[in-house]
C-alpha cells in the first residue's frame, strides 16, 4: 500500500478480509521466513490497537495523513474518543433530547393549566384576600395592601396574582403575573372582560351578559386590540362562568 502512487487506490478492505490475509501471513516454510509472527497478528488486531486505529482514522481523514502520521498511544487514543463522544453525546442531548423534553413537558404543563383553569377565576374582597392568602404564607394585612395587591375594587381582582383557587399561584403576588396569565388568553374563546361585565350588570339577564362577552361588545378599551367575536359552538363555559359570578357579585352586593 505504501508503493502505491495513491494509498487511497487500495480501495476498501474490509476488517475481516484484512485479519484473514495476516492470519495467512503466519505460516511455517523452510524456504520462506513467515512475514508476521502469531504474536504479531494478535498484538495488531487486539482491543487496545483497535481503539489506537479508530482514533488514527477519526483524526486523520485522508490515506495519505493515515499512512503518514504516527500512532497515538492507547491512553491517548482512547482519551480522545471518550472526549469525542461525550461532545456528541452533549450535542445530541443539547440538539435533539432536550428539545424533544422540553417540548413534552410544556404540553404537560399547558395540559395541566388548562384543567385547573377552566375554573372561574373567584372575585374577593380586601378582607377575604388578606385572611385567605395569610393561609398561603403572604404577609399582607391592611396598611401594606396596597403595595403587595394591585387591586380591582371594580371587579374585585388583583392585576398581579392568580384568582383561580386551584391554581398553585393562587393570591401569590408576582410581577410576572401577565405571563401566567397569557397562556390562556390566546385561545380565541378566551372570555375578555368576563369580570367587567358581569360586575356591570349583575341585574341583567345571564343571557344578555353572555351575548356582551361573546360580542367583545367592550373589549379592547385603553388601546388594546378588539379581539375577534367567540363564534357559536367555542362558548361552551361561558354561561356556567357567568352564572357562578352572578352568584358572587349579588351575593357581595347583598351582604354589603
Amino acid at each position: 500500500v505504501e508503493r502505491l502512487r495513491n494509498s487511497g487506490s487500495a480501495g476498501h478492505i474490509g476488517w475481516q478480509d484484512l485479519k484473514l490475509w495476516a492470519q495467512e501471513m503466519v505460516f511455517e516454510n523452510e524456504c520462506v521466513e513467515p512475514l508476521f509472527s502469531q504474536a504479531d497478528v494478535d498484538e495488531a488486531f487486539s482491543p487496545n490497537m483497535v481503539c489506537v486505529y479508530l482514533h488514527h482514522a477519526l483524526e486523520n481523514r485522508q490515506s495519505k495523513e493515515r499512512m503518514s502520521k504516527p500512532l497515538r498511544s492507547t491512553d491517548e487514543a482512547l482519551a480522545e474518543i471518550i472526549k469525542k463522544l461525550k461532545n456528541e453525546q452533549d450535542y445530541f442531548l443539547k440538539s435533539n433530547l432536550l428539545p424533544s423534553v422540553m417540548e413534552a413537558a410544556v404540553n404537560r404543563w399547558q395540559e395541566e393549566y388548562d384543567e385547573v383553569h377552566k375554573e372561574v377565576a373567584l372575585p374577593l374582597s380586601r378582607t377575604d384576600i388578606i385572611t385567605r392568602a395569610a393561609q398561603f404564607g403572604v404577609d399582607v394585612n391592611e396598611k401594606n395592601f396596597d403595595q403587595v395587591y394591585k387591586y380591582r375594587e371594580n371587579v374585585q381582582l388583583c392585576r398581579n396574582c392568580c384568582h383561580v383557587e386551584r391554581c398553585p399561584q393562587f393570591l401569590q403576588p408576582n410581577k410576572l403575573f401577565n405571563c401566567h396569565i397569557e397562556t390562556e388568553r390566546k385561545w380565541n374563546n378566551y372570555p375578555h372582560t368576563l369580570h367587567l361585565v358581569v360586575s356591570r350588570g349583575s341585574s341583567e339577564s345571564k343571557e344578555k351578559l353572555v351575548e356582551q362577552i361573546k360580542s367583545r361588545a367592550v373589549a379592547g378599551t385603553n388601546n388594546r386590540k378588539k379581539p375577534s367575536p367567540i363564534q357559536t359552538g367555542e362558548d361552551t363555559n361561558i354561561g356556567k362562568q357567568v352564572e357562578l359570578l352572578l352568584l358572587q357579585y349579588v351575593g357581595q352586593l347583598s351582604s354589603a
